[in-house]
């Protein structure tokens, strides 16, 4: 988490893995604002979403034909907040059992242009501790890991309620606030947004 030389190599392979096909099934394994043109099919998949500000993905299809076949699958992150979380077609609300870290097929299977995927991704903050000490903790917000702005690292509580968003808009980047047990304030922001500040990624809790 602390590396950013072997996270520069990452960043150009996501692309590749943002969709999956397979036959007549295509899987959204990432939710990044992209589209995919699938020609055999005449189609095209279009995801709107200002992930991981929001926990939404908006997925429209657009196709010149009257009807397309085809099976979604939506990944469903080892992270979500099951009952927090639901997604729509066309404005319904299906009943669906999310998994995490499996992969949900969508009930409809024959897809019309402007046919619409509204998916929930809901998401906590969350402690995740080291191997060898369950005392020391990286603070994450779903799959976001988060750096405290700090120059060394505080002791907090061991309550993630005590941490608080004070993001307010999706235009804004994610931001959070909590005090350590010595009374210092200290904001959090997702590891990718913070240039040139001193931070860190490690906090013992008690």
């Amino acid at each position: 988490w602390c590396c950013y030389t072997t996270a520069i190599d990452q960043w150009t392979k996501m692309s590749d893995s943002i969709y999956f096909r397979q036959n007549s099934s295509i899987y959204v394994n990432l939710f990044v604002s992209s589209e995919v043109n699938w020609t055999d099919k005449n189609l095209v998949l279009r995801q709107l979403t200002a992930f991981p500000r929001e926990s939404t993905t908006n997925i429209t299809i657009n196709t010149s034909f009257d009807e397309v076949h085809m099976t979604i699958y939506l990944r469903v992150p080892s992270w979500i907040v099951l009952n927090e979380s639901w997604i729509e077609i066309n404005h319904l609300r299906q009943k669906l059992d999310l998994i995490p870290s499996t992969y949900i097929q969508l009930p409809k299977l024959n897809w019309k242009p402007n046919d619409e995927i509204v998916y929930k991704m809901a998401m906590n903050i969350h402690f995740e501790s080291i191997n060898d000490n369950s005392q020391l903790v990286s603070i994450l917000y779903g799959p976001i890991v988060l750096g405290g702005l700090t120059k060394q690292a505080k002791v907090l509580f061991n309550d993630v309620n005590l941490i608080r968003r004070i993001q307010r808009s999706s235009s804004e980047i994610l931001l959070f606030e909590t005090t350590s047990v010595d009374g210092t304030r200290i904001q959090f922001l997702p590891l990718y947004e913070i240039v040139n500040q001193t931070y860190t990624v490690y906090f013992p809790i008690q």
